[in-house]
């Protein structure tokens, strides 16, 4: 992990990011542009499909079925969202580790402290997603533990 050093015209020390790790800048590269065509395609998602109601409509009824009933009714699309959430955001952390080997023989605590806040940011992104969501869920599914798919859906 040597910081290769070429000599300038001028005569100053050119500085450039190790070889080495030509792998992972190209990693790195290939995730930042997967993360970015995988966020337009969901944001073009969230546009072109159904998505649940938050309050009132024809979804929203007693015993707080409209989430279950939502998820049962656009299971694919449902699956696909989440994927396309979780998946770019993966992605990224890649990027921050790719940025930390790229930008270290500048400034190794600000490359660190950069690539640290990077990924513990994109870390903490995903809990309430989880946290909520898998409580919500369990919640949901515990009140109505013995109803079946096909009967929430009749519910309407």
């Amino acid at each position: 992990m040597e910081t290769l050093r070429g000599e300038r015209a001028s005569g100053e020390a050119e500085i450039s990011a190790d070889p080495s790790w030509r792998g992972l800048y190209r990693a790195g590269g290939v995730s930042a542009v997967l993360f970015v065509v995988l966020t337009v395609v969901s944001i073009v998602l969230a546009f072109i499909t159904p998505q649940p109601q938050s309050s009132g409509g024809s979804l929203m009824l007693p015993d707080e079925v409209a989430t279950l009933q939502y998820i049962a009714l656009h299971r694919s699309v449902f699956i696909l969202d989440q994927i396309l959430f979780v998946g770019p955001v993966v992605l990224t952390m890649v990027v921050f580790l790719a940025l930390y080997v790229a930008l270290k023989h500048l400034s190794k605590s600000y490359a660190a402290v950069g690539a640290v806040v990077g990924i513990v940011g994109v870390v903490l992104s995903l809990v309430p997603f989880s946290i909520v969501g898998g409580l919500v869920y369990l919640r949901l599914r515990g009140s109505h533990l013995g109803r079946t798919t096909c009967q929430l859906c009749d519910r309407r």
